[in-house]
């Protein structure tokens, strides 16, 4: 087997690197290595120049020449960055989506802020949009996974949202603190009084309902109720599983809708991580349709 071509570059590599550490005492982190030499901008080229491609509640920070960020922009935005698009979901029900024959959408972490009375139009208007044969990549919190943590008491789990709760108290921060704030956050008691627009949940009450219900049914207890997003759409109104996520893309006319995982969507393009897939994907649960 000759695959030691390169043994005397890597051990050259090694040597400095070491010698580095030495003397800055600095580590150098290796290159995200997502698929050796592979060109990823190259791809494109088999869609053609008019394809479209559209992050739907992309935030402030993705960018790729070949995709348009669409999100709850304040207009200032919209107005410097030439790929930033205005679109407010909610009140998608009052106007179609503005793009058409739509190649892909990517949604990350934006379907939880929907409302479950709008979940359904939200999907609806993706399909509407997108050609045939296109495609959708959704990712969302999982719920399941959620709901194990908070059953196996697992502080740690939740650890990265430790610093929501410092902003706003310094109480002591229960797990089902941790909970609801992914889940329903109005309904947080730590959210804030003069922010919060739905009755905090009791951690006794929610101990009592989890004891009671099913799964479905609890988290349906967490969000019931929940209608409507703040004025900047940062809520978790919603939940998803796998199953129920797959459910909804069905319904709405997809043709195949399957569970995927971090780095392996079926289009090439969209295995680019971390562009891709870069949210918590440690609470992630990726899905995606085909139209």
């Amino acid at each position: 087997m000759k695959y030691n071509k390169s043994s005397l570059k890597n051990s050259i590599r090694t040597k400095l690197k070491e010698l580095f550490i030495r003397k800055t005492g600095y580590y150098i982190y290796p290159k995200f290595r997502v698929a050796r030499t592979l060109d990823f901008d190259k791809e494109y080229h088999r869609y053609g120049e008019d394809a479209v491609f559209v992050n739907l509640g992309a935030g402030e920070y993705f960018y790729h020449p070949r995709w348009k960020n669409y999100d709850l922009y304040e207009e200032s935005l919209v107005n410097k960055i030439d790929h930033f698009y205005n679109y407010d979901l909610r009140y998608l029900e009052k106007y179609e989506f503005p793009e058409k024959n739509v190649e892909m959408f990517f949604c990350a972490h934006t379907f939880e802020h929907i409302a479950k009375k709008l979940i359904n139009k939200v999907v609806e208007r993706v399909y509407e949009s997108l050609k045939p044969g296109g495609l959708l990549r959704v990712v969302v919190p999982d719920a399941a996974a959620i709901l194990k943590a908070y059953d196996d008491r697992d502080f740690d789990y939740f650890k990265p949202y430790e610093s929501w709760f410092k902003k706003r108290t310094s109480d002591e921060i229960l797990i089902e603190d941790y909970l609801v704030q992914l889940i329903a956050t109005p309904k947080c008691r730590v959210y804030g009084k003069n922010m919060r627009h739905e009755k905090a949940l009791d951690p006794m009450e929610i101990k009592r309902k989890r004891s009671e219900l099913s799964d479905t049914a609890f988290l349906d207890y967490l969000v019931y109720g929940l209608a409507e997003n703040n004025s900047t759409g940062t809520d978790h109104l919603n939940w998803f599983t796998a199953e129920k996520l797959i459910q909804l893309l069905s319904e709405a006319g997809f043709s195949e809708a399957y569970k995927s995982e971090f780095g392996k969507s079926k289009a090439l393009v969209m295995r680019q991580v971390p562009l891709f897939d870069e949210t918590l994907p440690y609470l992630s649960l990726y899905v995606e349709a085909r139209k």
